[in-house]
């Protein structure tokens, strides 16, 4: 669901709201954020959700991924 919240926030505009160094942060060290940073913290207290695991993704494919957030809005 790309724009409406689900089981989280919607993907779209998502670069509006967030940095892409935070969106990497994320995709890269969910653990890490879900522990220490507040807007991660918050997001996982409102939507409810399980920690997102780590994907042990190459940075070459986070990139990818903000890429494809860059196309959807």
């Amino acid at each position: 669901m790309i724009k409406e919240d689900y089981i989280g926030p919607e993907m779209s505009g998502i670069l509006e709201r967030r940095s892409p160094e935070w969106i990497m942060n994320m995709i890269l060290n969910p653990i890490q954020m879900l522990e220490e940073d507040s807007i991660a913290i918050e997001l996982l207290e409102r939507y409810n959700f399980e920690y997102m695991y780590n994907q042990n993704l190459l940075e070459e494919e986070a990139r990818e991924i903000l890429e494809y957030f860059r196309i959807i809005d």
